[in-house]
């Protein structure tokens, strides 16, 4: 990355790492060090030091003695992760079943045939990237800022939750685009009621698909 002195170096470097935890280039686990950051990039430490924090503000790495981590949330982080999005993402199909419109259907429909694209090709990456998007639009059909900016306050956890549940396992991507056709027909039919149901059972399935990994 080249470090455009314009900018402020801590977003620069912020907006990196964030970019290497969500991509997966920094696993759980791994250890972000700020002298060694700081090296790498030829600046000086403080910067390193307000992107960490912004970074743990987000709850994507956590203080630890020296050093700071990326979060490798446990069972139980994980669950309470999905039962906050759960409650919000129920409220999005009913919304999104009322308000969306046919072009916004159509980007959802579309999002949904890339993954499938993606599942054969077996681009990983590229199947999260097209389901991010088609949660992206449920998002914004709901028609709701104020749901959006919830959602925005978790949405670097979600994605780096997502990764977890598919696990690079086609199985696991081809239930999610089932799961995503289900709930399409039912915005698509305008029926808020089991747009609501579906995407429940959707919530708890990524619960079972996160929690299976984790005991492997």
């Amino acid at each position: 990355m080249e470090i455009q002195k314009a900018q402020p170096l801590y977003q620069q470097v912020y907006r990196l790492l964030r970019r290497k935890i969500l991509s997966g280039e920094l696993g759980p686990g791994e250890s972000l060090l700020e002298n060694r950051i700081a090296q790498a990039l030829s600046i000086s430490r403080t910067p390193v030091r307000e992107a960490l924090r912004q970074l743990e503000r987000e709850g994507l790495v956590v203080g630890r003695a020296g050093d700071r981590v990326v979060v490798s949330p446990t069972e139980e982080e994980f669950v309470n992760l999905y039962t906050c999005r759960g409650a919000l993402e129920r409220i999005v199909a009913e919304r999104a079943a009322r308000f969306a419109t046919e072009d916004e259907i159509q980007t959802m429909a579309k999002a949904i045939e890339e993954a499938l694209i993606k599942i054969e090709a077996e681009d990983h990456e590229g199947v999260l990237e097209a389901n991010t998007r088609f949660h992206d639009q449920m998002v914004e059909s709901a028609r709701m800022p104020q749901l959006k900016m919830l959602m925005e306050t978790i949405r670097a956890q979600i994605l780096v939750a997502r990764r977890h549940v598919l696990s690079d396992s086609t199985a696991a991507e081809r239930a999610i685009c089932e799961e995503h056709a289900a709930l399409l027909k039912a915005i698509r039919d305008r029926d808020a009621e089991r747009a609501r149901i579906l995407m429940e059972a959707h919530m708890e399935a990524d619960v079972v698909r996160g929690l299976n990994r984790s005991a492997d």
